[in-house]
């Protein structure tokens, strides 16, 4: 059950939440009995959810969505939401990784590069010293079968962990989190980039570029041959549509004060 507001943009309901209210929601679930998943979506999300019905219904079906673009936050804003902030995933990441090992709440670890997946234990070991990793795979990138997924959810169950760290990028992560939750109680939380992050094998953006939402122009620096037609489809269809919700948004208030 959702307790927490959300603020809609595009068709995407993002949890009105901060770094510490987001954590202990997630911690909560992860000590009940159901099963929950957070997505964290940024702009490129939020329009694939909007043009591939797939995506959408699995960005639909996560119990919390986050907004991991600094965009998503100003337009929060411009519909009302003043304190709106930003939950950018791989520091909510890092946030629920260090209530697990306060709390002493088994982790699991999903995807990521084969190769890189004993680094970032290690990587998240030296930060976190007493977390329980109780389970780490990296199913690869290419078609996961139902019956691969099965296992993966009895296996996860077996090992006792209660979060599930899903690091498959938008939107594998996202529709993986739908197939594992009729299968696995606890928390899926999809993390993007951040397992590279932590491991130290991908660059983050300098703050102060995050800050002013320039992000994407930096990845695409680092990676322009992979991410120009991502950014070169969404960014510019995101404009377009947050800047008609954000007119209706105002011209449905003055006509309400009227």
């Amino acid at each position: 059950m959702t307790t927490f507001d959300t603020t809609e943009v595009l068709g995407v309901h993002y949890a009105e939440l901060d770094y510490t209210s987001a954590t202990s929601t997630i911690i909560n679930w992860a000590r009940g009995t159901g099963s929950h998943s957070v997505a964290v979506v940024a702009v490129h999300g939020l329009m694939l959810s909007r043009w591939h019905d797939e995506i959408g219904s699995a960005i639909a079906d996560a119990d919390m969505v986050t907004s991991d673009g600094v965009p998503i936050v100003w337009v929060r804003k411009l519909l009302g939401r003043k304190d709106a902030t930003r939950l950018y995933g791989p520091h909510l990441t890092l946030h629920v990784m260090e209530a697990c090992e306060r709390e002493g709440v088994p982790i699991a670890l999903l995807g990521g590069r084969p190769e890189r997946l004993e680094g970032l234990k290690a990587a998240i070991r030296l930060r976190y010293p007493r977390i329980n990793i109780a389970y780490g795979h990296s199913p690869g990138f290419g078609e996961i079968s139902d019956a691969e997924v099965e296992t993966i959810a009895d296996e996860v169950a077996a090992s006792g962990a209660r979060v599930t760290f899903v690091g498959q990028g938008c939107p594998r992560q996202e529709i993986m989190m739908q197939r594992l939750k009729p299968l696995l109680p606890g928390v899926r939380l999809g993390v993007g980039a951040a397992f590279d992050f932590i491991s130290g094998y991908v660059r983050q953006a300098p703050p102060i570029l995050q800050q002013h939402g320039l992000e994407w122009a930096f990845r695409l620096s680092c990676e322009p041959r992979r991410l120009w037609k991502r950014y070169a489809s969404t960014n510019p269809a995101f404009l377009f549509h947050a800047g008609l919700q954000i007119l209706e948004h105002r011209v449905s208030r003055a006509a309400g004060a009227a």
